[in-house]
């Protein structure tokens, strides 16, 4: 299962991306984040329910400083060619 995750509100330079990195490595998922214009896109893969795990988590445990005004998630087809390890 591959989800991209666009996050909204305060989330660049309160460590958000390296808080990403580890809660994906701690589910064996895949893909990447990224900051595009004040947002921060996630791309993730990986089997049964870990996305879906990721995405609740993902809101439970922000870094210090962090806010989440707005969570878009959308099933796509796969991970960019480019990031499909």
């Amino acid at each position: 299962m591959t989800k991209r995750i666009t996050v909204y509100g305060l989330v660049q330079g309160v460590g958000f991306r390296p808080y990403v990195l580890r809660l994906a490595i701690s589910l064996g998922l895949t893909g990447y984040v990224q900051n595009t214009g004040g947002i921060v896109e996630i791309c993730i893969h990986g089997e049964n329910s870990a996305p879906d795990e990721f995405a609740r988590r993902l809101l439970a445990f922000l870094p210090e400083g962090a806010r989440v005004d707005r969570l878009e998630i959308e099933e796509i087809k796969e991970l960019p060619e480019e990031y499909a390890g």
